[in-house]
């Protein structure tokens, strides 16, 4: 069986993998947060379970999000005082509003299904990198440059196609810069 483990808080764990089961034990009497992937669930092979969070607002499938200070999923925007450009996954369920149960991808390399974007890329855009907007949730092949802001990239394009403004994206959160 193969398996992805990512600890995203906590000490390190102890992966135990048996033919039927996977378990991790971790040395902490803290809460942990622990994201594990299996290629083969919930969808065709290769693909990776999203992380079940909780979000903080109305959401679309879709939209960039970030973890804000009360531990809850909220729109990613590139505008730096509001802290949201940090940017850590592509919402994989919509909510309509805050405190529901929301699916997010977040394990980096991961490919997503569909990404919002500003307006639907053309094939020739596929490789590029989508970058966080001032519009939150929303992602753009331009980056950011107005004063305050934040350049950061999200994923990476592969599912442009001209028609669509929710191509398929590959994850991989990166700061780059910032406007002063």
């Amino acid at each position: 069986m193969n398996c992805l483990v990512q600890v995203v808080s906590a000490p390190a764990p102890q992966v135990i993998i048996d033919e039927d089961r996977i378990t991790v034990e971790v040395p902490s009497a803290d809460p942990v947060v622990i994201e594990v992937g299996v290629p083969g669930l919930p969808g065709p092979p290769g693909t990776l379970v999203p992380v079940v969070e909780v979000s903080g607002e109305a959401i679309d499938a879709g939209d960039a999000v970030y973890l804000d200070a009360d531990g809850r999923v909220r729109r990613a925007s590139s505008v730096f005082a509001s802290g949201s450009w940090r940017a850590y996954g592509i919402a994989a369920s919509a909510t309509l509003g805050a405190g529901e149960v929301i699916n997010v991808w977040t394990l980096h390399g991961v490919p997503v299904p569909a990404a919002r974007v500003d307006s639907p890329p053309i094939a020739s855009d596929n490789g590029r990198h989508l970058f966080t907007t001032t519009t939150p949730g929303v992602l753009s092949l331009t980056p950011p440059t107005g004063q305050g802001q934040v350049r950061f990239v999200v994923a990476v394009l592969q599912g442009a196609d001209g028609s669509t403004s929710t191509p398929a994206v590959r994850l991989f959160p990166q700061f780059i810069s910032r406007t002063p």
